[in-house]
């Protein structure tokens, strides 16, 4: 099985923690504290879930069965598999076949996105890998992913190189071009690669910019043009998607978190407790206490 992780920003307190978890593994299957690779299936248990608090996560499934669950959402694949872990869903692994196969890539989030930057303006990958995180993988193409995994493990293992963050980067890179066509095609126009990239920016700045002038502007489009497209590709507004990624998070830290409901709206960067609780009224219909379980 394949991992590569990817997730959320954090404190500096936390990313102290996150260091720690890294120098417990090898050199040779790290790039500094941005970039790992383990064959190690005992990390998805012990170390997964802290680590996505700052790195995204794929799963390549290369061996075995595996079962999780993706936002209590449950599922169970067989190899050959990837499972695509978008940054507002916790995964946790419930079982694994003893014939599992695990190879995780562990990447920061700013490396990720410098990475997939033009990648994911020229597909239409944001959203489909989003909404459609499980991928099954034909039989011929198998071979790809295993060539792929021993060219990354080549490269981090050279421990002498002072360029391996950079080799490794260009080679990932280099293998979603050569292979991610034929799964999610080249966005038919320019626009659906706007949307993306939209979809990106909320992604990392939903908490503090709400305002959707904040987006268009960093697309260098009008706030009408942005309305047109998301209404067009998504059916839904920008103040929708911005909302509700909002929302989703927020349900998050009430249900799995003990904070108050006072800390929860500092934390999401409400101005007040009122403003955050007249917002779940008019998203979510309920107030926070009585969507908290």
């Amino acid at each position: 099985m394949n991992l590569i992780l990817y997730l959320d920003m954090v404190n500096n307190d936390s990313s102290i923690d996150l260091e720690r978890i890294f120098d417990k593994y090898p050199l040779e299957c790290k790039v500094g504290h941005d970039f790992m690779f383990l064959n190690n299936v005992i990390f998805l248990n012990n170390d997964c879930s802290c680590l996505q608090k700052e790195y995204y996560i794929d799963i390549f499934l290369q061996e075995g069965e595996m079962s999780f669950e993706l936002e209590k959402e449950s599922f169970d694949i067989a190899a050959p598999a990837v499972l695509f872990i978008p940054r507002d869903k916790s995964f946790s692994l419930l079982n694994c076949s003893e014939n599992i196969l695990v190879n995780i890539f562990i990447i920061k989030d700013w490396l990720r996105e410098s990475l997939f930057d033009d990648f994911m303006k020229d597909m239409s990958v944001t959203y489909k890998m989003k909404t459609n995180p499980v991928l099954i993988v034909k039989s011929e193409d198998v071979s790809p992913f295993i060539y792929y995994v021993h060219g990354v493990k080549r490269i981090v293992s050279d421990t002498l190189n002072p360029f391996r963050l950079k080799a490794v980067q260009s080679y990932i890179e280099s293998f979603y071009y050569q292979y991610f066509y034929k799964i999610y095609p080249f966005a038919k126009s320019k626009e659906f690669g706007i949307v993306n990239e939209f979809l990106e920016l909320v992604d990392f700045n939903f908490v503090k910019h709400k305002n959707i002038s904040f987006y268009a502007n960093r697309l260098g489009i009008s706030r009408g043009y942005l309305d047109f497209l998301i209404k067009k590709e998504l059916g839904t507004s920008p103040k929708g998607v911005i909302e509700k990624r909002i929302l989703n998070q927020c349900k998050k830290l009430l249900n799995e978190t003990n904070d108050s409901i006072k800390d929860i709206a500092e934390k999401m960067e409400f101005s007040s407790i009122e403003s955050f609780s007249r917002f779940f009224k008019r998203v979510a219909g309920a107030s926070p206490s009585k969507l908290r379980k």
